[in-house]
């Protein structure tokens, strides 16, 4: 079995606002546990499991943890074969309430 990991650059939604960070989801195949870990610019790291969604691994955020921008990491652990086809970010802009 092989692990391995994929550290993307920090993404964000081009605005001063802060953004939620709702979900990562990856185009991803293989047979390992897929893990992804996520940290705002304040520092603050959660990891994720990813959960099969029809052909799609997705891995859900926890909600009301905002930044303005995110890094990614992609784990992978275990596996005997994977195949990255691409990943999305759904981050929604957070508006400020009145």
């Amino acid at each position: 079995p092989i692990s391995a990991a994929i550290e993307f650059g920090a993404v964000g939604a081009g605005l001063g606002n802060g953004k939620r960070f709702e979900a990562v989801y990856l185009g991803l195949s293989t047979d390992g546990a897929v893990y992804v870990k996520v940290q705002g610019d304040d520092g603050r790291e959660q990891t994720y499991r990813t959960l099969d969604r029809g052909g799609m691994l997705r891995a859900k955020t926890a909600k009301g943890v905002k930044a303005r921008h995110w890094t990614t990491r992609l784990e992978i652990v275990d596996a005997t074969e994977l195949e990255l086809d691409r990943i999305e970010w759904l981050m929604p802009i957070s508006a400020r309430r009145v």
